[in-house]
């Protein structure tokens, strides 16, 4: 809960089981038009994109890369770095 809404309802090791950042880089374009439906939150520099979003099957995560010709890393993310992900903009 931040600032009177409640943005996620569930266990604490479900969050950091499922909630994960996403490193995805090496585009063969560039990731300006990368988007992700449902993230809590993405970054884009001109090499890379950072989303963070809920990982409940990894067979997604390589499908959109696939799609989006890129390769991929997931990053665990502690409780705090989950809280300010998911409740800031953008």
């Amino acid at each position: 809960m931040a600032n009177g809404t409640l943005h996620l309802s569930e266990s604490l090791d479900e969050l950091k089981e499922t909630v994960k950042q996403i490193r995805f880089y090496k585009f063969q374009s560039s990731p300006r038009n990368f988007s992700v439906p449902d993230a809590f939150h993405t970054t884009k520099t001109e090499t890379e994109a950072l989303v963070t979003m809920r990982v409940a099957d990894e067979s997604n995560l390589e499908k959109l890369a696939a799609t989006h010709r890129c390769q991929y890393e997931i990053r665990d993310l502690s409780l705090e770095d989950i809280f300010v992900e998911v409740v800031s903009e953008g």
